[in-house]
């Protein structure tokens, strides 16, 4: 009797000190006081060392649990899941002829456009990014330098241009372009009010007049060397007989020697033009001939020179005189010049302006933009099936080259990527947002079991203890 009496209590001593042990470890929740005396034990055990307990949970996790090796290795085990997932999705976008867009419906459009647009800005950003990188300007710089001015270089440039443009001069779309300006000139001209005085500026009558007074001389000497050429002095001496013969009676006529009139008239008119008096009268007639020419309106001037203008006469020599030796001779002088005394800096701050300028422009980023939006509208409405058939893909393909891209991504960045989660903090985080009674619920909810087994293991232990006792005290006494 005195056997099954120790074994009752010490079943229930044992039974109540493990239970009070488990309770013990989270309760109570909070330290406990009497007259101002904290309870020892206060709180339990799991509420008190929360901090260290989720900082060992965490890294023990990270350290022996959930391992780059021992995810990668999880992931590589479902490749038959991941191809049948892959093979079945392709399927179901084939045979129901998806299209890009509807593989979008799930974003809705507000979403879409921001996308887009953040997209359009990385686009123009990474634009901005690479033009100056690029460096236009001191490529454009290296490039002259190496080469213009090398005088082979300068050479073939300098001939190549003035064949250039000797080839434009000569085109016929030039002779056309040409045409067309002279004979709308012309229809403007015979319909202008204005006085030519009122389109000609005074510095340039002034020039002219100028002119006149210090080459009147010249052009006199010109004219007394025109007129005595043969023909211009038989012209001249036809002229005088004819004056003579229409002024007088043809009586008279028959006694007076025309051929010395004639002589004689050529000569006065010779002495004359030597004279100063000439000179002078040129002069003035010049003069006054501007003057009379400065009066007169310009569509009566067009008027009179309706019948004497032919613009592909004009054109001709416009051409001729644009293409002659001596021109063409110039322009390549002019070129090497220009670029041997090129100035480099400008260049280079010029081009870079310009670059600049063009990149920022609202008209270039417009244009590219439009662009962007009508090709993600294209690339939207494109049936994936056509997508594909084009690419000469089909599920096995598409697999594989996931499997690829998956297996170089494990292979290269997994690793680097679950380290960078840092799983220890991730974890000891988690736990600190959960409240004690939240903790100990979990816990009890995880081992439960054992924790029952262990209150039943504390009470069968204390029945045994308290069977052995009786039995030693009798053994010894």
């Amino acid at each position: 009797m005195d056997i099954l009496i120790s074994a009752g209590i010490g079943c229930i001593i044992g039974y109540f000190t493990n239970w009070l042990a488990i309770k013990m470890l989270f309760r109570p929740l909070e330290e406990k006081y009497i007259f101002g005396f904290k309870l020892p034990f206060t709180p339990g055990l799991i509420p008190k060392e929360k901090n260290r307990i989720a900082k060992s949970v965490g890294m023990t996790i990270e350290e022996y649990l959930l391992t780059p090796e021992t995810i990668i290795k999880s992931v590589e085990r479902d490749e038959d899941k991941f191809k049948n997932l892959v093979l079945g999705k392709i399927k179901t976008i084939t045979d129901k002829n998806y299209r890009i867009k509807d593989l979008l419906s799930g974003i809705n459009e507000r979403e879409r456009t921001r996308q887009k647009d953040l997209f359009k800005n990385k686009l123009k950003e990474e634009a901005l990014k690479f033009a100056e990188k690029m460096d236009l300007g001191k490529s454009a710089v290296s490039f002259l330098e190496k080469n213009l001015k090398d005088k082979d270089n300068l050479d073939k440039l300098s001939k190549g241009l003035v064949r250039e443009y000797k080839t434009l001069v000569n085109s016929e779309e030039t002779r056309s372009t040409i045409n067309t300006r002279i004979r709308s000139l012309v229809e403007k001209s015979s319909r202008d009010e204005r006085y030519l005085r009122e389109v000609v500026n005074d510095d340039i009558v002034d020039d002219i007049k100028g002119y006149i007074d210090e080459n009147h001389k010249i052009l006199l000497f010109k004219i007394r060397r025109a007129i005595g050429e043969e023909k211009a002095e038989k012209k001249i001496k036809s002229i005088i007989r004819k004056l003579v013969q229409s002024n007088i009676s043809g009586l008279i006529a028959s006694f007076i020697p025309m051929d010395k009139v004639e002589e004689k008239g050529y000569t006065a008119l010779e002495d004359y033009l030597a004279s100063e008096e000439g000179a002078r009268d040129l002069q003035d007639i010049l003069k006054l001939f501007l003057d009379n020419l400065l009066d007169m309106k310009i569509k009566d001037i067009m008027a009179n020179l309706s019948d004497t203008v032919r613009e592909e006469l004009i054109t001709k020599h416009l051409v001729n005189g644009l293409s002659s030796n001596d021109l063409l001779a110039n322009i390549e002088k002019i070129i090497e010049n220009q670029v041997v005394s090129l100035d480099l800096d400008f260049l280079y701050n010029s081009i870079n302006a310009e670059v600049d300028k063009f990149i920022n422009s609202d008209a270039l980023w417009s244009s590219i933009f439009k662009l962007v939006d009508n090709t993600l509208e294209v690339l939207e409405n494109m049936e994936i099936n056509k997508l594909l058939e084009s690419l000469d893909l089909d599920g096995e393909k598409i697999y594989v080259l996931l499997r690829n891209l998956f297996d170089r991504f494990i292979k290269n960045d997994m690793e680097a990527i679950i380290k960078n989660f840092n799983i220890a903090k991730i974890v000891e985080d988690t736990i600190h947002t959960f409240d004690d009674e939240f903790t100990e619920k979990l816990i009890l909810d995880i081992a439960s079991q054992e924790l029952k087994a262990i209150t039943v293991l504390g009470g069968v232990l204390g029945a045994l203890i308290g069977v052995l006792n009786p039995i030693i005290q009798r053994i010894i006494i």
